[in-house]
């Protein structure tokens, strides 16, 4: 028998069920129609389409390191990527922390009596846990937080981070550390809570002003942010964020000291209580950025 031509021919697509074959239908044109199930408990569930027909399906993960379930919606996956609302955009992130899988690259350094560094779900600004920080009552009056990572072929880093204080503290100190093997470069900043000021670290060893008054707000829910940027190639501070001030420390030199400890970046946070106080702060959405502007 003499074929047919290719447009005399047709053909029925089959799709297999168990062991039969049943037709697959199609619409008057020629577009697929197949309905998706899913099958829970024995029981086979429709998946549902939305009225712009999109598929409307929610991906669930294990749980976490907490034994809790792990869940993304959309805004905090915006956040998370980099919005504009939660970073400043201006650098590139290579490295950030929310806390909420334990302690990552942190360790805590203490000194007093009462103080503490521990995660905790009380207060915080995404992923459920921050930082807390509560330094001791007498002696050295100390919180310390201390990260190290690995050197990154370039000069301008950095070091952002949100901080809240319930009632007071004596200060806050923040710095960024490159050791290169044969020197230690710092830019540090330091908020003085009773006079409500931004200082920052001269390269001749003092605090010199930022900002005053940093118009700081005093509420455990309300993280306030800063963010210090400096060039430890050049030895230069570049700018420093504090809410909504901005300042050009360009002019400014940071602190170089001589150091042949193995290469690498050193971030730190410190909180100081006044005596007999353990004064308490919460650290969360801490980011490091390199190639800044």
């Amino acid at each position: 028998m003499t074929e047919l031509p290719d447009w005399m021919r047709g053909y029925v697509l089959l799709g297999r069920h168990d062991d039969e074959y049943v037709v697959v239908k199609l619409e008057e044109n020629g577009e697929l129609n197949v309905l998706l199930k899913g099958a829970y408990d024995d029981e086979l569930r429709t998946v549902k389409l939305d009225a712009d027909g999109r598929l409307s399906a929610f991906v669930i993960d294990s749980v976490d390191a907490w034994s809790q379930m792990l869940s993304c919606g959309n805004a905090e996956l915006a956040a998370r990527m980099g919005s504009m609302i939660t970073y400043d955009r201006r650098g590139q992130h290579v490295y950030t922390e929310q806390f909420e899988k334990g302690w990552g690259a942190w360790a805590g350094i203490g000194g007093g009596t009462g103080n503490a560094q521990v995660l905790d779900p009380e207060y915080a600004v995404g992923g459920g846990y921050a930082l807390k920080l509560v330094g001791g009552s007498d002696g050295t009056n100390l919180a310390h937080a201390v990260a190290y990572l690995p050197v990154l072929p370039v000069g301008v880093w950095g070091f952002a981070l949100r901080f809240s204080i319930y009632d007071y503290v004596d200060t806050l100190r923040v710095s960024i550390e490159r050791e290169d093997g044969a020197h230690r470069h710092f830019a540090k900043v330091m908020f003085d809570d009773a006079d409500d000021t931004v200082y920052f670290r001269h390269g001749d060893h003092y605090y010199e002003e930022a900002i005053a008054p940093a118009n700081f707000e005093r509420n455990p829910r309300a993280f306030n942010y800063l963010k210090l940027v400096a060039d430890t190639a050049s030895d230069q501070y570049v700018r420093l964020l504090f809410n909504e001030h901005e300042v050009d420390l360009s002019a400014y030199p940071i602190e170089v000291l001589n150091s042949v400890t193995q290469p690498k970046v050193v971030l730190r946070i410190k909180v100081y209580s006044r005596d007999a106080n353990n004064d308490t702060a919460w650290i969360d959405d801490v980011a490091v950025t390199v190639n800044e502007p």
